[in-house]
């Protein structure tokens, strides 16, 4: 079985690159797992139960198991990215940027 991590803040994202100017790809929330690809300088190379391939902060995940492969249920809406105000299935729109989530994860299309 591949190393994982969970992820431990309320939410984090999933960069494209090694960098906080790095453009996000998805939001992770609490108590994700993500299989481990590597590590480079406080960031861990992940890839989401949706099979989205990025870095995160090391800071923002535990080396461990969490409570199941896929991903957690549970809302963590007051500490949203958008201020609870996200959808977790299907498009919707924000300000122009248009987002998609799948396997939990929020899809961005732009960069945040």
């Amino acid at each position: 079985m591949a190393e994982s991590v969970v992820v431990t803040k309320p939410w984090t994202r999933v960069r494209r690159a090694p960098s906080d100017k790095s453009g996000a790809m998805v939001i992770v929330y609490a108590n994700d797992t993500l299989t481990v690809l590597g590590s480079s300088d406080g960031w861990t190379k992940i890839r989401t139960p949706s099979k989205v391939e990025g870095w995160v902060a090391s800071s923002d995940v535990t080396s461990g198991v969490g409570p199941s492969m896929t991903s957690s249920s549970s809302s963590q809406e007051s500490d949203s990215p958008r201020g609870g105000a996200e959808s977790r299935s299907g498009t919707e729109s924000r300000g122009g940027a248009e987002s998609r989530s799948s396997a939990r994860g929020v899809q961005l299309d732009a960069g945040i």
